[in-house]
């Protein structure tokens, strides 16, 4: 009997913290959140680096980064687009504190918006980013016809993250076909795929307007 409450015990913890973590995962907070993302940086920039080699570097682009964490992928992609300006969101207060902590020169700005519903004029974007994050989604479909809006006409929305988070999160969007249907819902069209060490990346443009 005292095996059972040991082992029920125990489970429950587990349970408690996995579910704590998931919770992190979304909206980083605390210490817990700040290690998170720590740990986010050494798994992923590689992703994000590889995910950017085939943007065209151009200047003068007006750059949106989701899902910033502590602002490590902004960083770079400053780096890459040095004309660029540069704006980045995300659910969680700490992340953006984070954030801005990196750009003391004001060379981006950052503020807490959820992606399904931006104060963002209309077509102000060239390029939109979103790394190891849109699976997180809570609106995901409202998130999408967003990005439409403030993407320009010939901007480009960078979808990049692990295959296996798609699998677990969004499963019925594995298959590109059904991502196509599911993102022609939001007059967006896939330029490109990409997979490599078990990320993917996607290239999304808007429909052209002859087409919607």
């Amino acid at each position: 009997m005292t095996i059972l409450i040991i082992a029920v015990i125990t489970i429950g913890v587990l349970y408690f913290i996995f579910k704590h973590l998931i919770s992190q995962s979304k909206n980083p907070q605390g210490i817990i959140g700040k290690l998170m993302m720590k740990t986010w940086n050494n798994a992923y920039f590689p992703m994000v680096k590889w995910a950017l080699n085939g943007i065209p570097v151009k200047a003068n682009l007006d750059i949106l980064d989701i899902g910033i964490g502590n602002g490590l992928s902004s960083q770079y992609l400053l780096n890459r687009f040095p004309a660029a300006k540069l704006q980045g969101i995300d659910i969680s207060e700490e992340a953006i504190k984070q954030s801005r902590k990196r750009f003391v020169d004001e060379s981006a700005s950052f503020q807490v918006q959820n992606i399904e519903n931006t104060d963002f004029s209309n077509e102000n974007f060239d390029l939109v980013c979103a790394f190891q994050t849109h699976f997180h989604w809570q609106k995901l479909k409202e998130s999408f016809v967003e990005i439409e809006r403030i993407l320009k006409p010939e901007g480009k929305l960078l979808l990049a993250c692990e295959m296996s988070k798609l699998k677990i999160y969004l499963p019925d969007l594995t298959e590109q076909a059904n991502f196509d249907q599911f993102l022609a819902e939001a007059n967006l069209v896939i330029e490109s795929t990409n997979s490599d060490a078990g990320f993917i990346s996607y290239e999304i443009r808007k429909f052209p307007p002859s087409f919607r």
